[in-house]
């Protein structure tokens, strides 16, 4: 893939030394990433439970509405 941009994201909501993928929410990604352009975001599988909401409740869906992209979980 050509242009790829990675982002640390910090987990405010339970201190930014938690490195654990499953523990990411939509809150810290939308307070902590700003793209110039985002047609795709890749996250991990692990901040989603089996009904596709994340650790705070909020659906994947609003995510993707809220930067106007696709994600792909990975």
């Amino acid at each position: 893939m050509h242009n790829v941009k990675t982002n640390l994201i910090l987990n405010h909501l339970y201190g930014g030394s938690v490195s654990v993928a499953g523990l990411l929410n939509h809150k810290d990604i939308r307070e902590q990433f700003n793209p110039d352009r985002n047609d795709y975001m890749f996250l991990p599988n692990e901040m989603y439970n089996a009904d596709g909401l994340d650790l705070l409740g909020e659906p994947m869906s609003e995510l993707e509405k809220y930067y106007g992209a696709k994600i792909i979980l990975g």
